[in-house]
């Protein structure tokens, strides 16, 4: 696993992540990962700190400028304890899923603590059936979906003998800088940043301009003009789209990852436009509950979309634009709904909004640190519309089984935040097959977000007989069965 590239200061994307966030609104990211056997705390402990240095920015803390001259920047934490980043809770009997997403809602609820690295690894014993669980919040600060599987990288293995590295450079931080020397450094480089920021965005209008002369984005133009007319018009309110409190609850679901492709194939469409029609499905049956009326109604959807060009694998950070989506709520046949979702979003894809959005951020990104902090720091006005409904993004995950100590991961659920008037987010990632959307939903805007489990089977299920596919029993779908404890003979031993 390469050292990812490291920058000492949070560019103006990251530290938004910083400048946003409210009790209210935490901002991290995470995930929980089922396991089919105990995770030993110990053993854990010497396997990431044998491997910590391979992912330094897990070793330094936020260190803000003084008087807000430039950004933060990323230093060394000289009290580095990785025993305050790896904890051990127990779960409520009997230890079943609907105690699992009780006790995740929990541990993600609440702001992370700016005086130490911005991440932490919850291991969760007494699952029942002999399982265990990792829950695992990094700051989004530090990564977007896609950067952030450095922690994943370290942990896991894909096969059974994960070895301890024996020869692990000690970790030597360097000194905290002084405060002059953080003035001057964010000062020069602010200076800097600001400069490059305007490079690249002046790169990206002439890359944009390019595109939009050539004859095929004129006809992609002329197809996304009637989309791009109804996004200019304020989305309603939802039912979960009111002001956040910070409690946070989860609830998740999980289909075949075969099923989903062979209903785009039956369809059309992608493996993506089938899991956005899956939620907006769900989206639909949550808001009638409610007493919604859906004629002519829509769910605009934010969806991230990476940037990330090919070198800038690697690094951490964030790389994202995003497409806005409205998906009519009131189509009731789901091939129908399917199709729709396909045509939008490849309609928008193909007309370079992202990288418009992204353009657009990034002469963002040139105004001066502490204009962008002292806006920021602004209570949020609650407008009688939302921007968007709802957050949905999708990461492809790896579609081989994983380990960690030589205990299978059987099933990956992810966390995206939510906050402001978005009372309810979901995050989609596929793994070993199976295709999983973790909700989450604040306690105060959308108390009852546990049904959306139900309605994401009766969503997916829908869509299956649309497609003409075979009767599953929905159980098979998301319930992972207990597993029996095995033991094995590891050829690398981890110790006791």
């Amino acid at each position: 696993m390469a050292t990812p590239s490291l920058h000492p200061r949070l560019t103006a994307d990251d530290a938004s992540f910083l400048y946003l966030e409210r009790k209210e609104m935490p901002l991290h990211i995470g995930s929980v990962s089922v396991f089919e056997g105990p995770l030993p705390l110990e053993k854990f402990i010497r396997l990431i700190d044998s491997k910590l240095h391979l992912i330094p920015r897990y070793r330094q803390r936020v260190i803000p400028a003084p008087f807000n001259v430039g950004h933060p920047s990323w230093e060394d934490d000289p009290q580095f304890d990785i025993r305050n980043h790896i904890l051990e809770v127990d779960i409520d009997p009997p230890g079943d899923d609907a105690a699992l997403r009780e006790l995740s809602g929990r541990l993600f609820s609440g702001v992370m603590d700016r005086n130490k690295p911005l991440w932490s690894i919850h291991l969760i014993k007494g699952l029942e059936g002999g399982r265990s669980a990792l829950l695992c919040k990094v700051h989004h600060c530090m990564v977007d979906g896609v950067s952030g599987v450095g922690l994943m990288g370290i942990m896991m293995d894909t096969s059974h003998d994960m070895p301890i590295l024996a020869d692990k450079p000690e970790f030597a931080p360097r000194p905290l800088p002084t405060p002059t020397e953080l003035y001057f450094s964010a000062l020069s480089q602010g200076f800097t940043d600001t400069i490059e920021r305007m490079i690249a965005a002046q790169s990206s209008y002439m890359n944009l301009l390019q595109t939009f002369l050539a004859p095929q984005t004129a006809t992609a133009m002329q197809q996304v003009a009637p989309l791009l007319a109804e996004l200019a018009i304020p989305p309603a309110r939802l039912p979960f789209n009111k002001p956040c409190a910070g409690e946070r609850r989860i609830t998740w679901n999980e289909f075949a990852f075969s099923e989903a492709r062979a209903i785009r194939g039956a369809l059309g469409g992608t493996v993506n436009d089938v899991a956005l029609t899956v939620l907006s499905g769900a989206v639909a049956k949550y808001v009638r509950k409610h007493g919604f009326n859906t004629s002519k109604q829509f769910c605009r959807f934010m969806c991230p979309v990476n940037v990330r060009r090919e070198d800038q694998r690697g690094r951490l950070g964030n790389q994202v634009s995003a497409l806005l989506v409205n998906v009519p709520l009131d189509i009731d046949d789901p091939a129908q709904r399917l199709t729709e979702v396909n045509r939008r979003t490849e309609t928008l894809k193909n007309s370079r909004l992202a990288d418009l959005l992204h353009m657009m951020a990034t002469w963002a990104g040139a105004i001066p640190a502490p204009l962008q902090a002292m806006v920021a720091a602004l209570p949020f006005v609650q407008f009688a519309s939302p921007i968007f409904n709802m957050v949905c993004t999708n990461v492809p995950g790896p579609q081989i089984p994983l380990y960690a100590l030589g205990q299978q991961m059987l099933t990956y659920y992810p966390h995206v935040p939510c906050g402001n008037d978005m009372g309810m987010n979901c995050a989609i990632q596929s793994y070993n097959h199976k295709l999983a959307f973790g909700i989450t939903s604040d306690a105060a805007a959308a108390p009852d977000a546990v049904h959306m489990r139900d309605f994401l089977e009766e969503s997916f299920h829908e869509l299956r007989r649309a497609a003409g596919l075979p009767e599953v029993h929905p159980e098979a779908h998301h319930k992972t069965q207990p597993r029996p404890v095995r033991t094995r003979k590891k050829a690398v031993s981890v110790g006791d």
